[in-house]
């Protein structure tokens, strides 16, 4: 038999290297995780931007086309002869705008729901879908 000093000794060698690895992993792994971590913030953020420039340049869209209404109004106020042709003009304006905002609203609502959901990550993705009726999405 072997001196059991000389075993225990031996044990404690083996122990402390691979505690030594251990710890060399957890810190790789640290690093790893870090790392990912760190992506992830940098795609949320760019899709959030995204999302942000999509927005805005939604609402310019709809600025400019609610001006564009606005001054075809005009045009049509200015060739009006009498009260009943400007109240069939400023009526029919009125529809037309009235569709026009209903439009606006589901394309904004649209917009502000993705922009949400997807700044919930992947679980917005999950649940937005069960929300809105799509399990099969899910």
């Amino acid at each position: 038999m072997k001196n059991p000093r000389a075993v225990a000794k031996r044990i404690a060698e083996f122990h402390n290297e691979s505690m030594k690895r251990s710890v060399e992993q957890a810190s790789t792994i640290e690093d790893k995780v870090i790392r990912l971590v760190e992506n992830v913030v940098e795609d949320a953020s760019a899709k959030t931007a995204e999302e942000t420039i999509e927005l805005h340049r939604k609402l310019l869209e709809i600025a400019h086309a609610n001006v564009h209404a606005y001054f075809e109004w005009l045009h049509e106020i200015v060739k009006v002869d009498s009260p009943s042709d400007f109240t069939a003009v400023c009526m029919k304006h009125s529809q037309q705008q009235f569709e026009t905002f209903r439009q606006q609203t589901r394309e904004l609502g649209a917009l502000g729901q993705k922009a949400a959901l997807e700044s919930m990550g992947p679980l917005g993705i999950v649940f937005g879908n069960a929300l809105i009726g799509r399990p099969d999405l899910c």
